[in-house]
């Protein structure tokens, strides 16, 4: 027979036992995006110093191309290709500064920047891809030595656009591997919390 003692006693574990909640744990694909989203827009010195830094490489990368527009027969559109996307990219760091300091004194940008987000948005990529496939086409071809010869490309705007695009299919790589392992975790997780909900149901 149990005293009243024992009842409370009884009572009071049962109330601490823990519940699983999977409603209130389950992150939602769109939390898990307006998170990242937070934490990528969010100004910090760090990115900024290296947007500067990116910003120095493509000048010199548009010099080396318009210095030696005449001096790549091999494929006459590298050079053309760095001026190009190093302008646009540049354009881009302008535009993503301008939009900073309109955020930090709180104030909206004009809809022509957002435009122009856009269409940099698509036409960086497509230029940067149609780059690679000019420099490594040319890859196995190319001379350095005699300036008359069909293959000849200066030296150094072949291999500064070959750097570049190089660098280019990394980044491509690891943002889509960093996708991939996102999309996993978020597919994973929400079917775990699920099982684990439907458990203690």
């Amino acid at each position: 027979m149990s005293t009243p003692t024992t009842q409370r006693l009884t009572r009071g574990n049962e109330d601490n036992t823990p519940r699983f909640n999977g409603g209130a744990s389950k992150r939602s694909t769109r939390e898990l995006a307006q998170l990242a989203q937070k934490h990528i827009t969010q100004p910090k010195t760090t990115s900024n110093v290296a947007v500067v830094v990116f910003a120095v490489l493509y000048i010199a990368m548009a010099i080396i191309g318009f210095l030696n527009l005449d001096n790549c027969p091999v494929r006459p559109e590298i050079p053309i290709w760095m001026i190009v996307a190093a302008f646009s990219s540049l354009l881009n760091i302008a535009n993503h500064f301008y939009k900073l300091y309109k955020e930090t004194h709180n104030q909206s940008y004009p809809l022509f920047v957002r435009i122009l987000d856009g269409i940099l948005l698509v036409f960086r990529p497509v230029w940067f891809i149609a780059g690679c496939v000019w420099v490594y086409t040319a890859y196995v071809d190319v001379t350095y030595e005699t300036i008359d010869n069909e293959n000849y490309c200066d030296q150094i705007t072949y291999s500064t656009a070959l750097v570049f695009s190089t660098v280019f299919c990394i980044i491509v790589v690891f943002i889509l591997a960093c996708l991939c392992c996102a999309c996993c975790y978020v597919i994973f997780h929400d079917d775990s919390d699920s099982e684990d909900g439907n458990d203690d149901m």
